[in-house]
């Protein structure tokens, strides 16, 4: 009787170690699908904020080009409504320098 019970108990405690280990490496093998899930999400999501980025500063980089060269055009205005008041080799020189100081 006791050859049996001692049989019954030893397969009793293999048994829950073994559903102790599944349990310990299915833990395991999940947290690593988990964080590598989330990983990738991490790094798609940086990705992403760096072309946000990038746009932006794209796009305030034609808008200042865009600005220069509207000023350029105001100052062009500017220079030939006041250009009347200069003789022609004067008007020359005068859009020379002024197009040198900007």
């Amino acid at each position: 009787m006791t050859t049996t019970l001692t049989i019954i108990l030893t397969t009793l405690l293999i048994f829950i170690l073994v559903i102790i280990c599944v349990v310990i490496i299915s833990c395991h093998l999940l947290r690593r699908i988990l964080t590598r899930k989330l990983l990738t999400r991490r790094h798609r999501l940086q990705e992403q904020r760096r072309i946000i980025e990038e746009s932006q500063q794209s796009v305030e980089t034609q808008q200042t080009e865009e600005m220069q060269g509207g000023n350029e055009f105001l100052n062009l205005h500017q220079f030939l409504l006041e250009a009347g008041d200069f003789a022609p080799d004067d008007f020359r020189r005068e859009w020379l320098a002024r197009q040198s100081n900007v």
